[in-house]
């Protein structure tokens, strides 16, 4: 299992991770995604390694951004 770690700006909400959870766990391969709470600290484990634009595609339809977390 590999883990990748991201920041996800733009959340107002809880539903807003609700909606960005179910997008990123629709990427092939991905098992689990964790966001923590608005700060949009994201965890994504899967059996590969996910790319920054990977998320960014996946996150496109909505007003949210990815970076790489540090």
């Amino acid at each position: 299992m590999i883990t990748s770690k991201f920041k996800v700006s733009g959340f107002d909400c809880e539903s807003c991770i609700k909606l960005t959870k179910l997008s990123l766990q629709d990427l092939p391969g991905v098992k689990e995604v964790r966001i923590k709470d608005l700060k949009g600290e994201t965890e994504i484990d899967a059996d590969r390694q996910i790319g920054l634009d990977e998320v960014q595609k996946a996150l496109a339809d909505t007003h949210y951004t990815a970076s790489l977390e540090v």
